[in-house]
């Protein structure tokens, strides 16, 4: 009867312990901008607007994307991050980058003007959404 007691208790544990997961966390913007996603481990995004540029407003195709942002470093440090800005279509699939800039950002600042990276190549038709990662590079 003990054996069964105690073989039932492992069980239990062992059921306890598998349902029980863990979370990924990672340091992002609580703000949401539409068709655009931030992912960083030090900074937010203070500010951020993608914009759809058309040859005639009413019927016009897209000429060009703009995309306009600023960061804020809440760190009581400066901080230097390397940032990669993704384009991509509604499908998933990359369309253009401009990868690995810096931005050098003093303690509790946030940037006074956008950085602003614009895209009117081929296949500026497709782009959907847009995609800022910002890692602190470290020395």
């Amino acid at each position: 009867m003990d054996v069964q007691k105690v073989l039932l208790g492992i069980f239990a544990i062992f059921v306890l312990v598998s349902l029980s997961g863990c979370e990924e966390q990672a340091t992002t913007t609580e703000k949401t901008f539409e068709n655009i996603d931030f992912e960083s481990d030090s900074v937010e995004l203070e500010l951020a607007n993608l914009k759809f540029v058309k040859d005639d407003e009413e019927f016009g195709g897209v000429r060009s994307v703009e995309l306009k942002y600023r960061l804020h470093n809440p760190l009581k440090r400066d901080v230097t991050v390397v940032v990669d800005v993704l384009f991509f279509d509604e499908n998933g699939r990359e369309v253009y980058s401009k990868q690995d800039y810096k931005i050098n950002l003093p303690s509790e600042y946030t940037e006074n003007s956008f950085n602003t990276i614009t895209y009117g190549g081929s296949m500026v038709r497709a782009i959907d959404h847009v995609k800022i990662t910002a890692y602190e590079q470290v020395e």
